[in-house]
């Protein structure tokens, strides 16, 4: 375990930071656009792509990556006061030189690089840039066992971010092992810190609750079959932020007087919680099926079709079946909505609720 059953406990009982503290996410070894869409839309701040031929996540294609990079900039909506706007790409690299690095930006326009095997003074990070000249921000990682390391660890100026990951054996990323998470308690480097090494569905609140943590980062715990997981994406992205995610793209956000802001905030946490049980799931697929009669029916309209082919060539003409969707009042996906609101406000023992009308209905 990362941490003591203590704070183990003191981790899962208290509450989540405030909203301006929370840490950002990171998904790393990304290798499909696919992925990358899931992640974009789930709200996951950093898009990692692998670029290490000996990495089973490597993104051998520059195509794929360059498709990936500009998905990332056509969403970049969120403005952050640290990193500029959201969501990033970033380029994981291992030992490569910096004109290799250099190389692959100027092809896949990444906004930043985490460079990883790297001894201080061993890459001269100003030299590295982006694909249209500037400045390329670097993420340093620096791979450790235990405190031990963590106290010798040693980092170039002028980057932008510092990666603490676990080291096991020669692998220094990607091992999907955590190391003793309490050892990063009073660690300030001065720059944004990541976490990154086994953390997992298990584990991801624990490692966002984490003080001096800025941004989580996450591989192996994103994946099932060393294949990245879209729901395992989803699951830890709510995890790390505590939130469901605000927007869809450039739409949605929450515009509420504050009055509402606490019961809001208390029903997203306690949906988060119920959400992940099956026995809720059943209970809203029961209303589903016995009182909104889905799925619909199809009905045969004999009359209809006998008035059809009455105008066409014998032997020509069309069957005319109906969906009966009249059964599913105002359109489906607003029972569906409203039985859903309504097994909620059951499940949670809540006795009123206010329902508001859509579509001038």
């Amino acid at each position: 375990g990362t941490l003591t059953s203590k704070e183990r406990e003191a981790a899962a009982a208290a509450p989540p930071k405030p909203l301006a503290t929370r840490p950002l996410f990171k998904i790393c070894g990304l290798s499909t656009y696919e992925h990358a869409v899931t992640a974009i839309r789930e709200g996951v701040d950093f898009i990692g792509m692998v670029f290490y031929a000996k990495s089973p996540r490597n993104v051998s294609d520059l195509s794929k990556a360059l498709k990936m990079a500009e998905l990332v900039r056509r969403c970049q909506l969120r403005p952050h006061p640290v990193w500029g706007k959201l969501p990033q790409s970033v380029g994981v690299f291992m030992k490569e030189s910096a004109e290799r690095i250099n190389e692959v930006a100027r092809e896949v326009p990444l906004d930043m690089v985490q460079l990883y095997g790297y001894s201080e003074g061993e890459i001269a990070v100003e030299t590295l840039r982006r694909a249209d000249g500037s400045p390329m921000p670097v993420v340093w990682a620096v791979s450790i066992t235990g405190k031990k390391d963590l106290d010798a660890a040693k980092w170039p100026a002028g980057i932008k971010g510092l990666c603490i990951d676990s080291k096991v054996g020669k692998a220094v990323g990607g091992t999907g092992v955590s190391f003793d998470w309490s050892i990063l308690t009073g660690f300030q480097p001065n720059v944004p810190l990541f976490l990154a090494g086994g953390v997992d569905e298990a584990n991801a609140r624990q490692a966002a609750s984490l003080p001096n943590v800025s941004v989580v980062d996450v591989s192996s715990g994103a994946e099932t079959a060393q294949k990245k997981d879209s729901m395992k994406i989803r699951n830890l992205t709510r995890l790390v932020k505590q939130a469901i995610p605000p927007y869809f793209g450039p739409f949605g956000g929450q515009f509420v007087p504050e009055i509402l802001i606490p019961s809001l905030a208390d029903l997203e946490k306690q949906y988060l919680r119920v959400s992940q049980s099956e026995e809720f799931w059943a209970a809203v697929r029961g209303y589903w099926k016995n009182y909104a009669c889905r799925p619909s029916l199809l009905y045969r309209a004999d009359k209809l079709t006998e008035d059809i082919r009455r105008g066409c060539p014998e032997g020509m003409g069309a069957t005319l079946w109906l969906k009966r969707e009249d059964l599913l009042h105002t359109g489906a996906h607003k029972i569906n909505n409203a039985l859903g609101q309504a097994v909620l406000a059951k499940w949670l023992g809540k006795s009123r609720m206010i329902a508001e009308t859509g579509a001038g209905q």
